[in-house]
């Protein structure tokens, strides 16, 4: 058994959630080193030592190396093992010195949602400051990380970092690219395939960024679909062999959505394709703040003998719908599971029941959670309508499409697409074209990957993807696909209904 597994048997998971605690696997912390000291640097700092493995393989006595930890008790733990020869600070990088700097800088940094941090304001004011930018209270701790460090870094010096690749699609990495292009420090970036788990114990993508504190021409775009295909460019930096792509610094666009460079620019174009956004419009679900309190099946409705009146119905899960069709018929079969299919408004109705209820959720704590306190009063859920078709947020490779024909509002497991008003009677059209391939994979051109092969799309991600331009649809076609959508609904769905489908859309974009 390794350290690091000994080290994750000796702690809990909310701990190692709570601080990012994901190790790098040594030949990518190899890699990351060997490349840093190609240009003999006389400093070097890693702002989240952790395990140690990053300046473990240096000569800390040649070398001035520091380091800085959150947790000591990590340090404690691994230094019994590991040779940590260099001062590691026991504090918070981010609320630390900024004017101190370095000619390497190398790091996995804590993957965490910025939310989270006490004192956030403080620290998201201090970057703007220092930085010129206007960063999102939304951006994830590890940009943060990463910005202060390339600030930090001397002249010609280099700095390596392994991060999730979300920031290349997301609306938050818009400022990290920005300021990447417009500053020319961008060496390379080594993106993994989203199917290899660089991780243990947790489900991200992994990219590895590159750097140099020098005026660039271009930016490399490498991915690697295999650990074989890494240790060829750890051997080989220039290697042939691998799936790369150069961009001039002219071409870039800090608003488009950089993982498309990772296929050697080779994607299937497609015609007659407008915005989602255009038809309709997607978003997310209702956050309660607190599934375990909100969440109600019928057997804690009886429990706590709560008049339905005082529950709102609600799809709370995505693995709760089977087909494509969402009838009350199969709300009601739910229901008669004892499934969670309510979700608890206190101010629907008012009775001595629910005034219990309420009283328990303060003394439980409910009211002081992050979306409650936000609230007023706290139990009163979030004001949305049913969608007629519902998306799931997470996927592996293909979307769970459904026609909500029951009007039952759902919970963030899905996102709601609303049409916009001009194009309700399109509604059963866009269902059918997310039912097929080629609508799938136009839309899957946006989405997010995390690690395992799971995808992800957020609501932009959807309003922002392209589709076929329904206007062009003939009145033939129209009507074709309509009587399809009739067929779904009175026989069921089958591959035969979806490659006709998928056969008509394909004609007009392909």
């Amino acid at each position: 058994m390794t350290l690091e597994k000994k080290y994750y048997k000796t702690v809990s998971k909310e701990k190692v959630g709570k601080l990012g605690q994901y190790f790098t696997p040594k030949y990518i912390a190899d890699f990351m080193r060997n490349w840093i000291m190609e240009s003999k640097p006389k400093s070097i700092l890693d702002p989240a030592v952790g395990n140690g493995v990053f300046l473990n393989g240096i000569n800390c006595e040649q070398i001035r190396c520091y380091g800085y930890e959150i947790d000591r008790e990590i340090i404690e733990f691994f230094k019994k093992e590991y040779q940590i020869n260099y001062q590691v600070l026991i504090e918070d990088y981010l609320r630390n010195e900024w004017d101190l700097k370095f000619d390497a800088i190398i790091c996995n940094p804590p993957y965490n949602r910025f939310q989270m941090i006490d004192g956030r304001k403080a620290i998201i004011e201090n970057f703007n400051n220092r930085l010129g930018l206007k960063i999102s209270g939304y951006t994830n701790q590890y940009i943060l990380f990463l910005l202060k460090s390339i600030y930090q870094l001397n002249d010609n010096g280099r700095l390596a970092y392994i991060i999730p690749n979300e920031f290349l699609n997301c609306g938050y990495g818009y400022k990290v690219k920005k300021y990447l292009i417009e500053n020319k420090l961008l060496y390379a970036i080594i993106n993994f395939d989203s199917k290899l788990n660089i991780f243990e114990n947790v489900m991200t993508t992994a990219c590895i960024v590159l750097v140099k504190k020098e005026k660039l021409d271009e930016v490399e775009f490498i991915n690697i679909s295999s650990i074989n295909e890494f240790e060829e460019i750890s051997i080989n930096f220039f290697s042939s062999k691998i799936n790369r792509k150069k961009m001039k610094y002219s071409d870039l666009n800090c608003r488009e959505k950089w993982c498309k460079y990772f296929n050697n620019g080779k994607q299937i174009k497609y015609k007659n394709l407008v915005q989602f956004s255009i038809f309709a419009k997607a978003m997310r679900g209702i956050a309660t703040g607190d599934n375990k309190y909100f969440v109600f099946n019928e057997s804690k409705r009886l429990k706590f003998q709560l008049d339905e009146r005082s529950l709102m119905p609600c799809i709370t899960r995505s693995n709760d719908i089977k087909g494509c069709i969402f009838s009350i018929d199969d709300f009601n079969e739910l229901r008669f599971k004892d499934k969670n299919v309510y979700v608890f408004d206190g101010t629907l109705f008012r009775d001595e029941n629910n005034e219990n209820y309420i009283k328990l959720g303060t003394e439980l704590g409910v009211h002081k959670k992050y979306l409650t306190r936000h609230r007023n009063p706290w139990y009163r859920m979030e004001s949305k309508e049913a969608a007629p078709i519902l998306v799931n947020v997470f996927s592996r490779n293909s979307l769970k499409v459904v026609r909500n024909l029951a009007q039952i509002k759902n919970l963030t497991c899905f996102h709601g697409i609303f049409m916009q008003k001009e194009y309700v009677e399109f509604t059963n059209i866009l269902f059918c074209y997310l039912l097929t391939p080629i609508g799938q994979n136009i839309l899957y051109l946006n989405k997010r990957q995390y690690g395992g092969g799971l995808d992800k799309f957020e609501p932009n991600d959807i309003n922002d993807a392209m589709c076929l331009d329904f206007h062009l649809l003939t009145t033939e076609d129209r009507n074709l696909i309509n009587q399809i959508y009739s067929d779904i609904i009175n026989i069921g769905i089958n591959d035969s209904i979806i490659d006709t489908l998928n056969s008509i859309f394909a004609r007009y974009v392909c």
